[in-house]
C-alpha cells in the first residue's frame, strides 16, 4: 500500500461555525505522518490544500528545529504541515 492522503471531519472545533475539514498524510505502515495543522471551511478547500502539498512539497527545503523536537515544511499560502516523530527518509512521501 502507498501513502495516502485523508481528508476528515474535525468535530472537537465545532463552534458555531460550520465543521472543519482537516487532512491528514497517512504512510504505507498506516502511522500519521503529517497533518495539515489548521481546519479548512470546506472540502473542496481541503482538497486544493492536499494539490498544494503535492505540488509545493518536492522543493520544500527541511526547517532543522531540533530544540522543538519537530520538523515542519511550509507549504503555498504560509500553511504549516507538521510531522512529529517520523523518520526523515518518510518526508519524500509527502510529494508522492
Amino acid at each position: 500500500m502507498a501513502a495516502k492522503f485523508e481528508i476528515y471531519k474535525d468535530k472537537s472545533k465545532v463552534t458555531d461555525k460550520a465543521v472543519e475539514f482537516r487532512l491528514r498524510l497517512i504512510h504505507a505502515n498506516g502511522q500519521v505522518i503529517a497533518n495539515s495543522g489548521e481546519g479548512y471551511t470546506t472540502k473542496a478547500n481541503a482538497i486544493s490544500g492536499i494539490n498544494s502539498v503535492k505540488k509545493n512539497a518536492p522543493n520544500a527545503t527541511i526547517e532543522d528545529k531540533t530544540a522543538s523536537k519537530e520538523l515542519s515544511l511550509s507549504a503555498a499560502k504560509g500553511h504549516i504541515l507538521s510531522a512529529q516523530g517520523a523518520r526523515r527518509d518518510e518526508y519524500s512521501l509527502i510529494g508522492s
